[in-house]
């Protein structure tokens, strides 16, 4: 899975700022991103 090894860490640095800018319906989008990887 040569892909998810990729967009997984994008992921953990996208909830990373999300939760620095309090953008809670991002964040929400983001995490429900990542479950259905």
């Amino acid at each position: 899975m040569e892909i998810l090894d990729d967009i997984l860490p994008l992921i953990d640095q996208l909830l990373k700022n999300v939760k620095q800018q309090n953008s809670y319906s991002l964040l929400a989008n983001a995490k429900l991103l990542r479950a259905k990887l």
